[in-house]
């Protein structure tokens, strides 16, 4: 938290208020998979709807491996260890 503080040039106490936790940063790091999302609900095939469910899955496959490849230490930092894993 102070390091984020510091780099955006807020207080720690601003940083706290608009994350809550350091999960929260992460949280809010993570709004790229909401446009992953949109993509599979609403976006053109092969990965959104109106495609074979094959094209789809490999669709799915190809946008989602590289996000959690560029994802993974941010994915991994924002669970909540209290919480149990599904």
């Amino acid at each position: 938290m102070d390091g984020l503080a510091e780099r955006s040039r807020l207080g720690r106490g601003s940083a706290f208020r608009r994350f809550g936790t350091r999960a929260g940063i992460f949280h809010a790091l993570l709004d790229d998979e909401r446009a992953c999302q949109q993509s599979m609900l609403s976006g053109p095939p092969p990965l959104g709807p109106g495609a074979e469910p094959i094209e789809r899955l490999i669709a799915y496959g190809r946008a989602r491996i590289p996000f959690l490849r560029d994802h993974l230490p941010i994915a991994r930092a924002a669970l909540d260890r209290s919480q149990q894993v599904r």
